[in-house]
């Protein structure tokens, strides 16, 4: 398990105070505060709840006690709080230029289970901003709930050809494979632009034989 000292550590390479930390899973400042100051322990659920955050954020804690920002070329999250920080993956990479999204074999209840209702609206208004935004969405035909509707297109697919085990999401340089459970979900993203440049090419050849939707 983590350290204290590797929280705060982590605390500073994503640039939180421990206030805003606390806010953000749920636990009292000053419950928080006494962590640091030894007059509570952190409970093991706790703890392992705040390492699975800092991962899902980007952080990589070693088994010397180090904390590094992750910079493999294969990025995981994890639960709900995970899949929220790879939407705000996607929606920093595509302000920064690389607005070209493709994602195949959607079904966007999905995606409304697992963000907040605050966040899906602000990530449309996010979206909507954004010049020269390219986003071609791949369902399954006769599916008419589009969350992203005016700001994405979307064409539909027959149920043959549709899959509902995974979906893939191109965007910038990385391909992330996204995979929903009941109770759960599991995004793993590839950064690799020959990976996402290649899915493209398949994306864009399924997407020309297809009617828009919308």
């Amino acid at each position: 398990m983590i350290s204290i000292r590797q929280i705060d550590a982590a605390l500073g390479l994503l640039d939180l105070s421990r206030s805003e930390f606390s806010k953000e899973i749920g636990v009292n400042k000053s419950t928080f505060n006494s962590y640091f100051t030894g007059k509570a322990s952190i409970p093991s659920g706790r703890l392992g709840e705040i390492q699975k955050w800092f991962e899902n954020a980007g952080i990589v804690f070693t088994e010397e006690g180090g904390v590094n920002p992750n910079t493999s070329d294969i990025v995981t999250y994890e639960g709900k709080q995970g899949f929220q920080a790879f939407m705000n993956d996607v929606l920093e990479t595509v302000k920064g230029g690389n607005a070209d999204v493709c994602v195949s074999n959607v079904d966007e209840n999905d995606f409304e289970r697992n963000l907040t209702k605050e966040f899906v609206e602000y990530y449309r208004d996010e979206l909507s901003k954004i010049k020269n935004f390219n986003s071609k969405i791949l369902l399954k035909e006769g599916d008419d709930f589009l969350t992203v509707d005016g700001v994405a297109q979307y064409r539909g697919v027959p149920a043959n050809v549709f899959s509902e085990d995974a979906q893939f999401y191109a965007y910038g340089n990385k391909l992330a494979l996204i995979t929903f459970h009941e109770e759960s979900v599991q995004v793993v993203v590839l950064c690799n632009k020959q990976f996402a440049d290649s899915f493209r090419v398949m994306f864009n050849a399924i997407w020309s034989n297809y009617k828009v939707i919308k």
